[in-house]
This record gives C-alpha cells, structure tokens and sequence, in this order.
C-alpha cells in the first residue's frame, strides 16, 4: 500500500523534546504517515524509552555519531514516502499541518513546501514564514520574530523551507542525496533550498501548515562553537551555490558585509570563533570547487534567483553581467 509522507525526526539526546512532539505528530499525522525517529548515538536512553512508549515509531541507530545532516540522510534513505518531512524534535504540530502542505504536490514543479512555524515558547510570533536569501551572503527566516496578527500572511512562492520543518518531494532528495554533510548544522537547509532551485524545482509557503518550534525562541548569546559554524557555514553556502554572475555582482558587498559581522564580532568577544570558521571555509575551497561543478549536472544552466533578497543595484548588475554573456 502506497505511503504518502514519511517524517524523520533526527534526535541526539533529545528525549525530553520527542515526549512532547511525538504525541502531537501522533494525534495529527495521516493513516500510513510512516514516521521514522533517528537516534544520532544519544546516551540518555532515547531507543530504549521510544520500544516501551511509543511502539509505534520506526526506530534507527545510526553507527556513530553523524551529526545532524547524516543522521537525516540515513532517514531520507529508509523512507517510503512519496513526500518527506523534515522535522526538529524540539517542534510541536497542529491538525491539519501536513494535509495543507501535501496538497502543492500535485504540481510536479514544487519541489518543497515551508510551513508557517512559531515560537512555542511565544505562539503569536513568526519563528519562520519561509526562508529568504541575501545576494551578500546571508540567510534569514521570513517573518521571524513578528507578530503574527500584523504580518500579511501570503501563500506563495519563496526560495526554501526552515531547517526546523520542510516538506520535500522523496525522489528530488535522492536525487540531490539529501543534505550535504560538510556542512553539520546551519546553513545546510539554505544549500539544500539552493540546490532545489538548481534543479529547476520550487518552494512553497503553506500558513494553513503550522508548526510550533522551540529552538530559536529560546537561543540566548551565542556560544562560541555556534558563532565559528555559522562563520563557516555562510561562506560554503556562498561560494557553493550562487551562479558566476552573482558571485562577481555580489563579492564586494559580501565582503563588505563580513567586515560589519567582523567588527561586531570583535566588539562582543567573539572575533576568534569568527575568523576560525573563515579559515575553514577557506580551507575547503577544493571542496567548494568540486561541489559547484557538481551543480552543473542538475539540469540547470542557472538556478532561478529571483526571490532572493537584495540591493536594487545588485538585481541590476546581475542583467547587465547576463546581457554582456549574450551579446
């Protein structure tokens, strides 16, 4: 019998957040939703309390710790669904979230669809209303931090689905192998919206697709190892994934904006952290060069980036730098 939605739910000693996400995807999720928890090698006895209190879960050990992105590959490959979802323990759903976002599969060019998440620990604020792209190479949830009575709702198209939670056709996430391992944590949902659109595939905002998530509501300061990720991370994103003609109409300022982060950085204590991630990037630039070669296969001479968020005059170099490749 045919499964229309597997959810894997990557956990690395996240017991305490699974006793309050299970029962909600329980209680709301479909007849033949396969939900599959991955257990990232926790040591706080997660495979062993799911066997007695939730039996009804598909239940993987991964061999070692893999990390985030790994943990939710091994998911991805032991799935059955037409449609997978990715899905934070630390989230809670509503009735009716998956129903709403299923839907937009019916068009064979949606590729993913991003629900409209809120802070659990603050229901009438955005935690994430899709996510959108800056050409200076930063990315940021739409909405976040809104209230969510004033912020128009709009269900539409926009470049790529929170980390948290995101719906994703099965057989594109094969095809692009799911998410990329480099990366761990951070930014990966970001080159997985880029490689999506490389692949000539769309995104959706569905707000009839609620989720509520706790983890960016309840980030205080940055721990050090957080900031030198990130660090890292925007840049992989950065250099991976934007077209030729962005990279050339966009280094400056993404210089530009690395310098403003550098000095804030510097002011907060955290400028070390900050250069480290950049030197690993750097460090990896035979990696980048071989992932961007990698982009060419999907189909695509270009991805479509219209959606990204950007500077007029940036939007304006990037037809000029095409009419100058035309010509």
């Amino acid at each position: 019998m045919r499964t229309p939605l597997t959810i894997v739910i990557p956990t690395f000693n996240g017991r305490q957040h699974l006793e309050t996400c299970l029962p909600a995807v329980r209680r709301h999720a479909p007849e033949r939703t396969q939900v599959l928890v991955v257990d990232d090698c926790s040591s706080d006895g997660t495979l062993e309390w799911l066997k007695v209190a939730h039996p009804w879960v598909e239940r993987l050990q991964t061999p070692t710790n893999l990390g985030f992105c790994g943990a939710v590959n091994l998911g991805i490959e032991h799935s059955r669904g037409d449609v997978v979802e990715l899905l934070n323990n630390d989230t809670t759903v509503a009735a009716g979230w998956c129903e709403a976002a299923l839907r937009h599969f019916a068009d064979p060019k949606v590729g993913s669809v991003a629900p409209l998440t809120l802070m659990m620990d603050h229901p009438t604020h955005i935690d994430s209303a899709g996510q959108e792209y800056h050409l200076v190479g930063w990315a940021r949830n739409i909405g976040y931090g809104q209230e969510l009575a004033r912020f128009p709702l709009r269900r539409g198209e926009v470049f790529g689905a929170s980390g948290c939670s995101g719906f994703y056709r099965r057989s594109l996430l094969l095809e692009l192998r799911g998410l990329l391992p480099e990366y761990g944590a951070y930014f990966e949902d970001t080159d997985l919206a880029f490689r999506i659109r490389w692949a000539g595939y769309r995104c959706i905002f569905e707000p009839d697709s609620r989720v509520y998530h706790k983890g960016s509501a309840s980030y205080g300061g940055q721990p050090d190892r957080l900031v030198q990720l990130i660090s890292r991370n925007e840049e992989l994103v950065f250099w991976i994934n934007l077209p030729t003609a962005q990279l050339v109409v966009g280094l400056l300022p993404h210089l530009g904006f690395q310098c403003v982060r550098a000095v804030r950085k510097a002011l907060s204590g955290q400028f070390g952290p900050y250069l480290r991630g950049k030197l690993q990037a750097l460090g990896l630039a035979r990696r980048i060069a071989a992932r961007r070669r990698e982009l060419r296969s999907l189909g695509k001479r270009s991805p479509d980036l219209s959606l990204t968020a950007s500077p007029r005059v940036l939007q304006q170099g990037v037809v000029w730098l095409r009419a100058r490749k035309c010509a």
